[in-house]
């Protein structure tokens, strides 16, 4: 969509091109044959990946609804529906660790801690291991 507009020559002053009053900008852009079907094309493009999104959202949401970690997971601020769903599949049976701070450190998610792997690529080269 950008290098669409770029070859045109014609800038369309939104920072979220794809965002409400970017699409309604693009919509309204008088382009040359070519450039306007593939513009045309591309949002079209866009509007059957939407419509897949939200139809896999919903059937995530329902499928979860029940589940009492999907729902707490989403009162932290930041994690949505999707976040949330993707946490309930990486953790599994929540059960499995002994305390919130095992759980925290397996996510890698305790303050202050240090990783076990090493903090640099320098650690691990080959050319400092044969020194």
């Amino acid at each position: 969509m950008h290098a669409v507009r770029a070859r045109a020559g014609i800038p369309i002053p939104a920072s979220d091109l794809f965002g409400i009053d970017g699409r309604a900008r693009l919509e309204k852009t008088a382009l040359a044959g070519p450039y306007a079907q593939g513009v045309t094309s591309l949002l079209k493009l866009i509007d059957e990946l939407d419509t897949e999104e939200a139809l896999f959202n919903t059937r995530i949401a329902e499928r979860l609804q029940g589940h009492a970690g999907y729902q707490a997971i989403q009162q932290q601020p930041g994690i949505g529906t999707i976040l949330a769903a993707i946490l309930v599949a990486e953790i599994g049976d929540i059960h499995q660790f002994a305390s919130p701070d095992r759980l925290c450190s397996w996510a890698g998610w305790l303050r202050g801690t240090t990783s076990p792997t090493p903090s640099s690529a320098a650690a691990t080269s080959p050319s400092r291991a044969a020194s």
